[in-house]
């Protein structure tokens, strides 16, 4: 068994992709500055695809993140937005559903004939 392991690769590896997803979450709240969006770990970590542990364990990002959270109560969230949708958006929504379904539906029925048709042939060959 080798007593002095070479681990110098797997450790600079590491720091190298630990140093990307820094990166990562830097431009991500860059992005969410200039666009204007809610700046919270959630968000931060969906759109950069890091973890929360990642933010969390770092502590300037975690500082940052928290910082820029806190400047930020004058904006909405998405989900103070999604409440202010109107009876009548709510209602094209469903009306939209509703015929979505009604399509379906066809469409099933005429799987369902098609299938019959091709069972029957299957049998009346046999």
């Amino acid at each position: 068994m080798n007593n002095n392991p070479n681990t110098e690769g797997i450790s600079r590896y590491a720091r190298k992709k630990s140093e990307e997803a820094y990166q990562k979450v830097e431009q991500v709240i860059k992005d969410l500055i200039k666009g204007q969006e809610m700046i919270n770990f959630n968000n931060i970590s969906n759109k950069s695809g890091v973890s929360k542990r990642f933010l969390y364990n770092h502590p300037e990002l975690r500082d940052r993140i928290e910082h820029l959270r806190n400047q930020q109560t004058g904006l909405k969230s998405t989900e103070q937005l999604k409440r202010r949708t109107t009876d009548s958006s709510k209602d094209v929504i469903i009306a939209s559903l509703k015929n979505k379904n009604e399509q379906l539906k066809k469409e099933n029925e005429e799987l369902k004939s098609q299938l019959q048709k091709y069972l029957n042939n299957i049998y009346d060959k046999i």
